[in-house]
């Protein structure tokens, strides 16, 4: 396994995509951002989008419930304690990790890659854990913080 560092292209290109999101589709801008020395996998809501093409992988999105909903609500422009249907909340939560996958699609398919995407899965716990299963692959991590809580970015790339 291999964590990539600041430093690389990906690693930047991702939290790009992460800023853009939560800046300009939710309005909300992180306190700190930093790259993480280890994968964030585990949260009360979990949103996962697996991708293929010139390599195949996952991107995991993990944060605590208030923070889900704080950024669900307003995505959905709704307040947060307007979001009773765990159903919005998992609509909201996936659409936050396919505009994060889909801003770092755009710098991957410059690089002369390809990707396809599939559908976001988001998973509700308290917490929920994701465990890779492979110990050849490589993980851009990123840890942000912001009011209402933590989130936690990973990006897997399988070898």
């Amino acid at each position: 396994m291999t964590i990539h560092t600041e430093t690389d292209s990906n690693t930047q290109a991702l939290l790009a995509a992460v800023n853009d999101v939560f800046e300009q589709m939710i309005g909300l801008a992180p306190n700190s951002a930093s790259v993480s020395a280890a994968p964030e996998l585990s949260g009360d809501i979990v949103g996962a989008l697996g991708f293929c093409g010139s390599r195949s992988g996952l991107c995991v999105i993990t944060a605590n419930d208030d923070l889900a909903r704080v950024m669900c609500a307003s995505l959905l422009m709704m307040e947060p304690e307007e979001l009773t249907d765990p159903a919005d909340l998992s609509d909201g939560f996936g659409e936050v990790v396919n505009m994060v996958l889909g801003g770092f699609k755009q710098h991957w398919v410059e690089q002369g890659n390809t990707m396809d995407m599939s559908v976001p899965s988001v998973s509700f716990g308290h917490p929920v854990t994701v465990a890779a299963a492979r110990k050849q692959c490589d993980l851009f991590c990123l840890s942000l913080a912001f009011d209402a809580g933590n989130l936690g970015v990973t990006l897997v790339f399988n070898n």
